[in-house]
């Protein structure tokens, strides 16, 4: 079964190699992620933690448009390729890129 017809929790949260066979998805979200994450998230501090809140809690609520133009994948391109020996997934189409912010592309891939 194509894994983007499973629940978004099957996507996102899945041990099943099925569900990365492409594309690292939502690689943040991995286990082997999780100490680096955690380090960065602990030495945030002041303004950085201000802005990051303010954008999550904006997105959140729909107090701010989406700056990602409705995009439903994103990736940084420059790791990704590191990590796949300098290609792209399949699915990567620059005609769909939306926008680039700070290190990551954003796609719009559905419609």
């Amino acid at each position: 079964m194509d894994r983007w017809k499973q629940s978004v929790r099957w996507v996102v949260l899945s041990k099943d190699e099925k569900a990365w066979s492409d594309n690292e998805a939502f690689s943040c979200w991995r286990s082997d992620y999780r100490a680096r994450a955690e380090a960065r998230l602990a030495a945030a501090e002041g303004t950085a933690v201000e802005e990051c809140w303010r954008a999550a809690a904006g997105a959140m609520w729909r107090l701010i448009s989406d700056p990602t133009g409705s995009s439903d994948h994103y990736m940084n391109e420059t790791l990704t390729k590191k990590i796949r020996g300098g290609t792209l997934p399949s699915w990567f189409d620059p005609k769909k890129v939306t926008v680039r912010i700070g290190a990551h592309t954003f796609l719009r891939l559905d419609g």
